[in-house]
């Protein structure tokens, strides 16, 4: 539910933590109220993003949390302001926060939870549909857009029918692709000569037999995944500022959409390269903006282990210049779904 759990951090650097190293621990009621008697800040001081990853805003003791579109008091489990998209769910109260059933849903940004759909050529994003799901899509353009004029717009019951039967809901692998994090970062810190990296591709699903995976619909399914590339070369740094890719910089050579590039941040001493600091760098920057994709790097310099339970952190470089540190671990981040989301234009 992107509900933020546990913050700890790592004090003397020796690759565990202990208890006096928990920062804070927090657990929720479903609607968010947090458990009262055992959550208590034990290391330094309160961190404000808690339920869904929201900050909280203690302003005025209302205890309300920031979602982007709308504020939300957990103690009621609603929202403060009305739905700016209320008109198009009239069976719900605009007031209503994941339509009661904060188990099932949840509210990334305060909007609409309507499906989202993708162009399954390029993996941008072409509109949303009507329905009280949230799961993203790929279509052809011109199928959604022939939809899209025949039924006088995506929001109608007729044309989420429509729509839906005609696209397929995207897979996230995100076993293999966290599997392929631990990979990189724990072969990093077993060598620390070279950096290692990994592409986040979105490309068609294939069956048991090797063929395009089709949903019940016969639509061709699209999955987001990840390909374990070549080490850096420790002369002339790592190829993951050199990758070779089809036309745009956006297609993989052997098929799919190139989302995203994740690389290890190994030790260096050369001050042309990244510094051994917790962020990206300004090279990791450029690439993203070059390439038109994400670059995700990680701390594998810090020499901390990938586990189940721990791993080093890891921050995002944006195609607009920008970029975005400690956006998760190794052990928790879904990557193959943040890619997707940016990527696509979903989200910024």
């Amino acid at each position: 539910l992107g509900n933020v759990r546990l913050s700890y951090q790592d004090i003397d650097g020796n690759g565990s933590v202990n208890a006096s190293e928990i920062k804070e621990e927090n657990n929720y009621y479903p609607f968010g109220l947090k458990h009262k008697g055992y959550n208590n800040v034990i290391v330094g001081r309160d961190h404000k993003y808690g339920y869904g990853n929201k900050e909280e805003q203690d302003e005025l003791g209302l205890d309300w949390m920031d979602f982007h579109a709308r504020n939300y008091d957990a103690t009621l489990g609603r929202w403060m302001n009305i739905d700016p998209l209320a008109e198009q769910m009239r069976r719900h109260s605009p007031y209503n926060y994941a339509f009661d059933n904060p188990i099932f849903f949840f509210d990334p940004d305060g909007m609409a939870p309507q499906d989202k759909y993708l162009d399954e050529a390029t993996g941008k994003y072409l509109g949303d549909d009507g329905a009280e799901t949230d799961n993203i899509r790929t279509i052809s353009k011109a199928k959604f857009e022939e939809i899209k004029t025949t039924n006088g717009g995506t929001k109608s019951e007729a044309a989420t029918n429509e729509l839906q039967k005609s696209a397929a809901i995207v897979k996230i692998n995100e076993n293999k692709i966290t599997d392929d994090i631990n990979t990189i970062n724990n072969d990093t810190v077993d060598d620390q000569t070279r950096e290692r990296q990994l592409y986040i591709t979105l490309a068609y699903a294939t069956d048991s037999e090797g063929f395009v995976a089709e949903d019940a619909n016969g639509n061709y399914i699209m999955e987001v995944s990840s390909i374990i590339g070549e080490p850096g070369d420790p002369k002339t740094g790592s190829v993951t500022h050199d990758i070779t890719v089809n036309g745009s910089g956006i297609a993989m050579k052997d098929g799919g959409i190139l989302l995203a590039i994740n690389h290890t941040h190994n030790t260096v001493t050369d001050p042309k390269k990244h510094k051994n600091e917790p962020t990206t760098s300004p090279r990791d920057r450029a690439t993203a903006v070059k390439r038109g994709i994400l670059n995700y790097a990680i701390d594998s310099y810090t020499n901390i282990r990938s586990t189940a339970t721990t791993g080093p952190a890891i921050h995002r470089a944006h195609f607009n210049g920008g970029h975005t540190d400690n956006v998760g671990t190794t052990n928790a981040f879904n990557m193959g779904l943040d890619a997707l989301k940016r990527f696509s234009g979903i989200i910024e």
